[in-house]
Protein backbone atom coordinates (compact mmCIF):
# COMPACT_ATOMS: atom_id res chain seq x y z
CA UNK A 1 0.00 0.00 0.00
CA UNK A 2 1.01 3.58 -0.51
CA UNK A 3 1.40 5.50 2.74
CA UNK A 4 1.66 9.23 3.22
CA UNK A 5 1.97 11.26 6.44
CA UNK A 6 -0.29 14.29 6.70
CA UNK A 7 -0.65 16.48 9.80
CA UNK A 8 0.33 13.70 12.24
CA UNK A 9 -2.21 11.29 10.77
CA UNK A 10 -1.48 8.34 8.53
CA UNK A 11 -3.36 8.57 5.27
CA UNK A 12 -3.51 5.51 3.03
CA UNK A 13 -3.52 6.44 -0.63
CA UNK A 14 -5.71 4.40 -2.99
CA UNK A 15 -4.36 1.11 -4.28
CA UNK A 16 -3.33 1.77 -7.90
CA UNK A 17 -4.89 -1.53 -9.07
CA UNK A 18 -8.37 -1.07 -7.57
CA UNK A 19 -8.59 2.63 -6.74
CA UNK A 20 -9.88 1.68 -3.28
CA UNK A 21 -8.37 2.75 0.02
CA UNK A 22 -8.63 0.94 3.34
CA UNK A 23 -8.77 3.98 5.60
CA UNK A 24 -11.40 6.61 4.97
CA UNK A 25 -8.94 9.40 5.58
CA UNK A 26 -7.55 11.73 8.12
CA UNK A 27 -8.86 11.03 11.61
CA UNK A 28 -11.51 8.42 10.80
CA UNK A 29 -9.45 5.21 11.02
CA UNK A 30 -12.07 2.89 9.56
CA UNK A 31 -10.58 -0.31 8.20
CA UNK A 32 -12.29 -2.56 5.62
CA UNK A 33 -10.31 -5.73 4.85
CA UNK A 34 -9.85 -7.38 2.48
CA UNK A 35 -10.94 -4.96 -0.20
CA UNK A 36 -11.75 -6.24 -2.81
CA UNK A 37 -13.35 -9.18 -0.99
CA UNK A 38 -14.93 -12.49 -1.95
CA UNK A 39 -15.52 -14.38 1.31
CA UNK A 40 -15.62 -12.46 4.59
CA UNK A 41 -14.99 -8.78 5.22
CA UNK A 42 -13.76 -7.38 8.52
CA UNK A 43 -14.81 -3.83 9.31
CA UNK A 44 -12.97 -2.18 12.21
CA UNK A 45 -13.03 1.29 13.70
CA UNK A 46 -11.28 2.90 16.66
CA UNK A 47 -14.36 4.04 18.55
CA UNK A 48 -15.38 1.40 21.12
CA UNK A 49 -18.11 1.38 23.79
CA UNK A 50 -20.04 3.84 21.66
CA UNK A 51 -23.30 3.08 19.91
CA UNK A 52 -22.40 2.74 16.23
CA UNK A 53 -24.83 2.18 13.38
CA UNK A 54 -23.40 0.08 10.54
CA UNK A 55 -25.21 0.37 7.20
CA UNK A 56 -24.50 -1.42 3.92
CA UNK A 57 -25.73 0.08 0.63
CA UNK A 58 -25.54 -1.22 -2.92
CA UNK A 59 -24.19 0.90 -5.78
CA UNK A 60 -27.56 2.60 -6.39
CA UNK A 61 -28.00 3.59 -2.75
CA UNK A 62 -30.45 0.92 -1.60
CA UNK A 63 -30.04 -0.02 2.06
CA UNK A 64 -29.24 -3.74 2.29
CA UNK A 65 -28.39 -4.17 5.96
CA UNK A 66 -28.30 -2.07 9.12
CA UNK A 67 -26.90 -3.10 12.49
CA UNK A 68 -26.58 -1.13 15.74
CA UNK A 69 -23.67 -2.23 17.91
CA UNK A 70 -21.41 -1.21 20.81
CA UNK A 71 -18.54 -3.23 19.35
CA UNK A 72 -15.64 -1.79 17.34
CA UNK A 73 -15.58 -4.57 14.75
CA UNK A 74 -18.00 -6.43 12.47
CA UNK A 75 -17.57 -9.49 10.28
CA UNK A 76 -19.59 -9.36 7.07
CA UNK A 77 -20.33 -12.49 5.01
CA UNK A 78 -19.52 -11.37 1.46
CA UNK A 79 -20.65 -14.69 -0.03
CA UNK A 80 -24.24 -13.43 0.20
CA UNK A 81 -23.43 -10.36 -1.92
CA UNK A 82 -23.31 -10.20 -5.71
CA UNK A 83 -20.19 -8.92 -7.44
CA UNK A 84 -20.06 -5.15 -7.50
CA UNK A 85 -19.50 -1.94 -5.58
CA UNK A 86 -21.02 -1.38 -2.13
CA UNK A 87 -20.84 1.40 0.43
CA UNK A 88 -20.19 0.80 4.13
CA UNK A 89 -21.46 3.61 6.36
CA UNK A 90 -20.63 3.95 10.06
CA UNK A 91 -22.46 6.52 12.16
CA UNK A 92 -21.47 7.30 15.74
CA UNK A 93 -22.59 10.45 17.50
CA UNK A 94 -22.31 13.29 14.99
CA UNK A 95 -19.61 11.43 13.04
CA UNK A 96 -20.27 9.57 9.80
CA UNK A 97 -17.72 7.58 7.81
CA UNK A 98 -18.44 6.05 4.41
CA UNK A 99 -16.18 3.51 2.70
CA UNK A 100 -16.25 1.78 -0.66
CA UNK A 101 -16.28 -2.02 -0.69
CA UNK A 102 -15.72 -4.05 -3.83
CA UNK A 103 -17.03 -7.64 -3.96
CA UNK A 104 -15.38 -9.87 -6.58
CA UNK A 105 -16.10 -13.63 -6.37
Amino acid sequence: ENWDIKRNHILVLPDPATGLNNYLGEGDNVLVLPNPANDEVTIKWEISNTVTVFSLYNSVGELLKEITTNESQLLLNAKQLANGLYFVKLSYGKNVATKKLLIAH
